[in-house]
Parts: structure tokens; sequence; C-alpha cells
């Protein structure tokens, strides 16, 4: 059997398009399987099947456009369509209409992991993640007929599926560096240096009271103790200039 043509690879963004990890990754069915199950085969299997709960959260795995919803094998699914100039997305056994409780329209834009449909019911009860992927801008993909070559539309979505679970399992980039400033609290060593040059410089000024040093700071106590010791050396450098 000739399995279709892979999509380009991706190299932008890339998501994958359930809730659970991909760590739990499993295939209920494979490209090109037998359809139906049992009995003489009518068709080959044109995607890849993922294990999902019924209302578990689908995500787009890539960027693209809505480009069509239609009913999916059942009253209980739908599928719908996201495309990019490299592949249009399937995502089938949704439930009916799902994508609007998201916000989701044919025409909108989405990106890679936002929500665009929740899994749905097949008649039979079952739940899955269809998933497949075809050339850009199919709104109508055809079948794949039992010993037939693969539709001229069709393409091998394991390279989507692939990249995904890479994706997820890069580790995460640190975060980037704001533009702003910050004072960071000084350590127990540098409190209490700083409360040695307090006392030192107010035993130098004249006409003041004599007066004990501000407290060394406890186990707990570094970020006010710092900070009021940091205060009163300010008050007394001020006092020195005049």
């Amino acid at each position: 059997m000739m399995l279709p043509p892979p999509p380009p690879v991706p190299t932008g963004p890339i998501a994958w398009p359930l809730e659970r990890p991909a760590a739990s990754l499993r295939y209920s069915d494979k490209l090109g399987a037998q359809r139906p199950h049992k009995g003489p085969p009518v068709r080959h299997h044109a995607g890849i099947d993922l294990a999902a709960a019924y209302g578990e959260v689908v995500r787009a795995m890539v960027p693209g456009r809505v480009l069509t919803t239609f009913g999916w094998q059942g009253k209980g699914a739908d599928a719908i369509v996201v495309g990019n100039k490299d592949a249009a997305i399937l995502y089938g056994a949704v439930a009916p209409n799902s994508w609007t409780f998201y916000g989701v329209e044919v025409g909108d834009d989405v990106e890679a992991g936002q929500p665009i449909a929740a899994i749905g019911r097949y008649p039979d009860g079952s739940t899955m993640l269809h998933i497949s992927a075809h050339a850009p801008k199919t709104r109508d993909p055809d079948q794949w007929w039992w010993g037939k070559m693969p539709p001229a539309d069709l393409r091998d979505v394991r390279v989507y599926l692939d990249a995904a679970i890479e994706a997820t399992r890069a580790p995460s980039k640190p975060p980037a560096k704001g533009g702003g400033w910050s004072i960071p609290w000084p350590s127990s060593d540098d409190v209490d240096e700083l409360v040695d040059d307090v006392a030192d410089l107010w035993s130098k000024l004249p006409g003041l009271p004599s007066a004990p040093p501000p407290p060394s700071p406890g186990p707990t106590g570094g970020p006010v103790a710092g900070a009021l010791a940091m205060a009163a050396a300010v008050v007394l450098l001020m006092e020195l200039d005049k």
C-alpha cells in the first residue's frame, strides 16, 4: 500500500492538539487502515485517530484560517478544517458547533495552541480525535477508496504529529529579560555591614544625641531591616553633606 506524501515540515509554531500531554499519546487507529474494521473493506483510513475523552479541548496544531466545517460520520460529530500555505488540517469527530463556544467561526485566523473545538461522540458512543492533513485550501477532502492510490489532496499527517511531540520535549526558553530595573534586597551580611556603617556615621555627627544603631535583622527580617538601615544611612549622608 502506498501512503500519501508528507506535507512540508512545519517551521513555525506548532502545538499538540489535545489537552492530555503527548507523553500519553495512543493511536487508536493508523493511517491507511481498513474501513470498516470488520467485513468487506470499502476505504482506507485517511488520517490518525488519537484517543480522547468526550468534551476534551481540541487545539489548532499550527496557525492558519478556518476554511470550513461540516458533518462528520454521524449526528454527534462534526469536522473543522484549518489551513495555511503548507497544509489544511482536518480535526474530525468534534462536537457539533463546539467551535462557537470558543468564539471561532469560518474565516477566522487562529494561532497554534488556540482552542478551536471539543471532542464529540460517535453514534456508537466512542470518542476520539481524527486528524488528517491535506493540500492547502482543501475544503472537501476526497475519500481514500480501498485498493486505490491515496487521493491527490491527502498528506501524511504523522509529520505534524511528530513535530508536535518534539516541540513538547524541547526545553522551554527562559523568559526574555525586561527593560525595567529593580533593586535587590540586601543579604544579611550586607545589612550587618550597613548597620555598622550607620553607627559609625552617627558617632561623627556633632550635636546629635547618642542613639543605638538600628537592630541587626533576624533570620527572616532581612528585607525590612535592610530597608530601614539603608534609609537611615541616606539621612545621615545628607546631614554630613550640609
